[in-house]
């Protein structure tokens, strides 16, 4: 499917939807700033007074402690969002404790995103295309984990990097597509995000269930080729 098909697809599936989309991803954002303050409040980071130049100014590094706390957080609601909108993908009309339901996969997410990001960084301080290539081999971690929450980190990360193979450049180009909006929406403070990334986030997961089709019917004809040879032997 085109990245058109893929969008129009995202657009149909969300009518009705879209006011409770909102309110879910308004709920992970407000639940993500919160964690964020109380956190920083109670592990403040180390504060220091910097001269550059001549120039002083005062430079805050945040405590490792938010920094961790948060990332369990964000992936815990990451899922539930990405589960949330994957549902709508397929038709379905998930509720709000969709976000509160993944908390299952929270440990073998944080480990994989952290492999993850720094496989990015790494590819990024070679060059800045490598780092993308990498972000987009990875890209369908989240979902192939909500579809096979039994898998383990190495096996996700293996069939995500099988599954992209040949639709890297689609996915890049599926994401170029959404820059207008994401500029659009600095000029309505962030407002527009409320429909913007559940739009973008069901667009995604249709692109993945697009590619899982096409990636299962090559496993099946691979099985049916090993069946052969076998026989032939």
């Amino acid at each position: 499917m085109t990245s058109s098909e893929l969008k129009l697809k995202a657009k149909e599936r969300l009518m009705g939807k879209k006011k409770n989309a909102a309110i879910v991803i308004f709920v992970m954002m407000l639940i993500l700033m919160v964690v964020s303050g109380v956190l920083s409040a109670i592990f403040p980071g180390k504060t220091e007074l910097k001269d550059i130049g001549g120039i002083k100014y005062t430079y805050t590094q945040s405590n490792p402690i938010v920094s961790i706390i948060s990332l369990v957080f964000s992936t815990f609601l990451y899922f539930g969002f990405y589960s949330y909108c994957m549902k709508i993908a397929r038709g379905e009309d998930p509720e709000l404790n969709e976000l509160f339901s993944k908390g299952n996969l929270v440990i073998k997410g944080v480990v994989t995103v952290f492999i993850v990001s720094i496989l990015e960084v790494l590819g990024l301080i070679c060059l800045v295309i490598p780092g993308i290539i990498i972000a987009c081999a990875y890209s369908m971690v989240y979902f192939i984990y909500l579809d096979n929450p039994e898998i383990g980190i190495t096996e996700v990360m293996t069939k995500s990097r099988h599954m992209m193979k040949g639709h890297k450049w689609d996915y890049f180009c599926l994401m170029l597509s959404f820059i207008g909006w994401f500029i659009l929406s600095i000029f309505t403070l962030g407002i527009l995000l409320l429909w913007l990334v559940p739009y973008m986030t069901v667009t995604i997961a249709s692109f993945y269930d697009s590619i899982r089709g096409v990636e299962e019917v090559k496993e099946v004809e691979e099985e049916k080729i090993e069946e052969t040879t076998g026989s032939n032997e």
